[in-house]
């Protein structure tokens, strides 16, 4: 192998991939990257056998070839290399490269013991969507998703794909968040799958907003594929929780809100809040919202004008860690449904009205309440 590439986008491709090496005592292989020149471009691969990731990369191949690389040593090494081109040479398993005034040799491993990856059956369901919607889709849910082991499946999202419209959903059992897009039309089949919110992070990460991603969903993985970036994810098994009933409920009150006060609110009312509850009030009322904490050494509580909405008075208690999360993934203007104190918040944001057919997205948010009874 004989190559020239650009430092950025190698360290840019590795730096994707990183969080992808595996680490086994007993499959030491999977602790390197496989680098392959070919044609006119270098595919990085990197693998912890649940997800798969490659980056392909522009390169001028002089010579193809291929070689795995410890990861992490060579990952630090192109972090330390200035903004220039990269000339990377190798023989015997090991690696010299150069870059301006720097020299590296690195030992290599034999590629031919990297885990082969198999894709997803190309007749297996799939979709196509524009990179722009799936990352904020991954964006406003994967937050929410929670890290606890002991609840397997809240630890996915849940990807539910059918004629006209894709959702995403996830959940840790105190809020809930679904992302939907409308009008989507190359769905032919109901398909309903559950990826790790980590790993689904993680291939966002390494996607640019232009282009598209097609996403095959397979009975155990899932592959994802953009223009430049693919990634196979094994897919968590079990039953995610039957939240549309709940994001269908009927409210009686409705309120658009300015997303800028109300999260300004939350964050001044933060400070006074308790650090164990992590609560703070939202009070609706004669056209004014207000958020309010107090704890043993002091209270605070902020209020604006709401725009407008006709609706009953409302006392809610919630964390304002949940709260605030939900806020900052909303558009500037939100409308806010509820019941009553006893009963969920549902927060809800939409894409401008589009004429005809246009792709159109909405989030639902939706934050279970807490005891108001020692709050004043």
């Amino acid at each position: 192998m004989k190559i020239t590439v650009e430092q950025q986008q190698l360290r840019a491709a590795l730096g994707v991939l990183s969080k992808a090496v595996g680490t086994s005592l007993s499959m030491p292989i999977i602790e390197n990257f496989l680098l392959v020149a070919e044609g006119n471009s270098l595919q990085i691969t990197a693998t912890d056998l649940t997800l798969s990731m490659q980056v392909t990369i522009p390169a001028q191949v002089e010579e193809s070839g291929s070689l795995a690389l410890p990861a992490r040593k060579t990952a630090e090494m192109v972090k330390e290399l200035s903004a220039a081109d990269v000339h990377i040479a190798s023989r015997d398993l090991h690696l010299e490269a150069t870059c301006e005034n720097t020299e590296w040799e690195i030992a290599g491993v034999d590629p031919e013991d990297f885990p082969t990856l198999q894709p997803v059956d190309a007749d297996s369901p799939s979709v196509e969507m524009p990179n722009v919607y799936l990352k904020d889709a991954i964006r406003k849910t994967a937050f929410v998703a929670t890290e606890e082991q002991a609840r397997y499946q809240q630890t996915g999202i849940q990807v539910w794909a059918e004629p006209g419209k894709i959702e995403f959903a996830a959940t840790d059992s105190r809020r809930l968040a679904v992302w939907t897009l409308l009008n989507i039309a190359n769905i032919t089949v109901e398909t309903k799958v559950l990826i790790p919110a980590t790993r689904f992070a993680q291939f966002a990460h390494g996607i640019g907003d232009e282009g598209q991603t097609t996403l095959r969903f397979g009975k155990t993985r899932v592959e994802l594929e953009s223009e430049n970036v693919k990634a196979l994810i094994s897919l968590l098994t079990g039953l995610f929780p039957p939240y549309r009933q709940l994001i269908e409920r009927e409210v009686p009150n409705h309120v658009t809100i300015d997303r800028k006060p109300f999260l300004a609110a939350v964050h001044r009312a933060a400070v006074f809040a308790s650090e164990d509850t992590r609560r703070v009030v939202i009070r609706l009322n004669d056209g004014l919202c207000s958020v309010s904490a107090n704890q043993q050494t002091g209270k605070g509580r902020d209020e604006f004008g709401l725009d407008h909405g006709d609706c009953d008075n409302l006392e809610l208690g919630c964390s304002h860690v949940f709260l605030a999360a939900a806020l900052t993934a909303m558009t500037p203007e939100i409308e806010v449904g509820y019941t009553d104190g006893e009963n969920p918040m549902f927060l809800r944001a939409f894409d401008k009205e589009t004429d005809g057919g246009e792709l159109c997205s909405c989030y639902t948010h939706v934050i279970m309440p807490m005891q108001l009874s020692e709050v004043n």
